[in-house]
């Protein structure tokens, strides 16, 4: 599973993941709801890793991808939206 984007904006973050194999992708279902977690790599030497929380993040979007003579992909969309001004579905914190 790859995190291929996140864009943030003060009141939605959008997510897109690649699945490297599509049997997860396809057990969701759109408009499924929950809390979207990941851990990036550290970007510079010294930095440790982060963990990344979309709280209440929504599929909006699957795109499967079967190429012949290639492993089969899928891009799930998700959007988090925050319930009010004051709340952001975005958080990040170090992992040790």
């Amino acid at each position: 599973i790859f995190v291929t984007s996140v864009q943030v904006d003060p009141v939605m973050v959008v997510a897109e993941v690649r699945f490297r194999d599509t049997s997860a992708a396809e057990a969701l279902s759109l408009r499924q709801q929950g809390d979207l977690s990941f851990t990036t790599g550290p970007t510079q030497s010294g930095q440790a890793p982060r963990e990344i929380t979309l709280a209440g993040a929504v599929l909006v979007a699957v795109d499967l991808m079967y190429e012949q003579g290639a492993v089969a992909t899928a891009t799930a969309k998700f959007v988090a939206e925050a319930d009010s001004g004051s709340a952001d579905p975005f958080s990040s914190e170090e992992v040790e």
